[in-house]
């Protein structure tokens, strides 16, 4: 039977690891409905750990691809990352996938920093020398993992600003652009990528390129936007603290900044209604703009007409979140009102 997906989009779906009994039925929901990917945050203040979910969809599912979205260098020695990555491979027979970035609320919520580009960018060389060779020099230790044999493992990096977008373009297999879905991120973004790729000899159209989307089906765009709020301002935050920031309209930078001021990490994508991150944006008057840079939201019909404008505009992969709490029922509608008829060609 083929796998269902809503061709010709590539669609990933990012969640945070809650009540653990609920992720094997929501992982067969998301594979039903032709998703390629389930990515799990890895927020060990906030939410169970990355680990477990991540092997309970392994468990429970046949085909969608998995993986941290995203794991960060400070939390987790590269070994511990490389051997739990490769165990997950072996055992779901090559669908792991692992995501990587500098840091956010994870690192925050321990009074810490995120990575340098430098520091991530020896992480992501260590693990995939472990991988692919079975040892690794990181901080001038020799690193081994001698039971693996299973060559490398897809790497993707989360992206913001220039230097890391570059990064990504150097070392991953493939990136996750998260300044927006708009002409001018997608633009610069394509530049740095592009950049990073060259300076290591590689060709840019090897790199898949992802972009960081929300998703919400509901009775209108603008009820979609509104429900999810809380996701949109994560995407705005990262934007706000990024180098790329320049991309900001002029009009909107005071606020962005305002909103990175004010941010609050306990509550980062937390799916309550009253979420203070999703009132903030409304306050600042940013939810509209970030509904329209990041979001794919409205009724079945509304999201298959924004994702064939996407296609369009060449963008076929969207690494997406959806914060709301059922997740099952949101794939289900999804299957029904976006997979189904994209595959009857509707």
């Amino acid at each position: 039977m083929d796998s269902p997906r809503p061709a010709p989009v590539d669609l990933s779906i990012n969640f945070p690891p809650f009540a653990l009994e609920r992720i094997p039925a929501l992982a067969q929901s998301a594979e039903r409905a032709g998703f390629r990917a389930l990515r799990v945050g890895d927020m060990q203040s906030t939410h169970r750990e990355l680990y477990t979910a991540l092997t309970l969809i392994a468990a429970s599912t046949s085909r969608v691809e998995f993986g941290p979205g995203v794991t960060n260098p400070a939390t987790r020695h590269p070994a511990v990352a490389a051997s739990a990555m490769a165990t997950l491979h072996e055992y779901s027979g090559g669908r792991a996938v692992f995501g990587i970035g500098t840091g956010d609320s994870a690192v925050h919520n321990l009074g810490g920093k995120p990575a340098t580009l430098a520091d991530l960018e020896e992480y992501i060389l260590a693990v995939r020398s472990l991988h692919s060779t079975g040892s690794a020099t990181y901080r001038g230790s020799t690193l081994v993992l001698e039971w693996w044999t299973g060559g490398s493992i897809p790497i993707v990096v989360s992206a913001h600003g220039p230097k890391m977008l570059r990064l990504g373009g150097r070392v991953a297999d493939a990136v996750v652009v998260g300044l927006g879905l708009g002409p001018l991120a997608r633009e610069y973004a394509a530049e740095q990528i592009a950049e990073g790729a060259r300076q290591a000899g590689r060709d840019p159209a090897s790199v898949e390129v992802w972009y960081l989307s929300y998703l919400n089906i509901a009775p209108t765009a603008d009820d979609g936007a509104r429900e999810v709020g809380s996701a949109l301002a994560v995407g705005g935050n990262l934007l706000a603290k990024s180098a790329a920031r320049t991309i900001i309209p002029d009009s909107l930078r005071s606020r962005f900044a305002e909103l990175a001021s004010r941010y609050s990490y306990v509550q980062h994508a937390g799916a309550a209604a009253d979420n203070p991150n999703a009132r903030l944006i409304d306050e600042l008057g940013l939810r509209d703009h970030l509904a329209e840079q990041f979001g794919v939201f409205g009724t079945p019909a509304d999201i298959r007409a924004r994702l064939d404008s996407l296609v369009g505009a060449d963008v076929t992969r969207l690494w997406g979140a959806y914060v709301l709490p059922d997740l099952v029922d949101f794939f289900d509608r999804w299957r029904d009102g976006v997979t189904e008829p994209l595959r009857k060609g509707g």
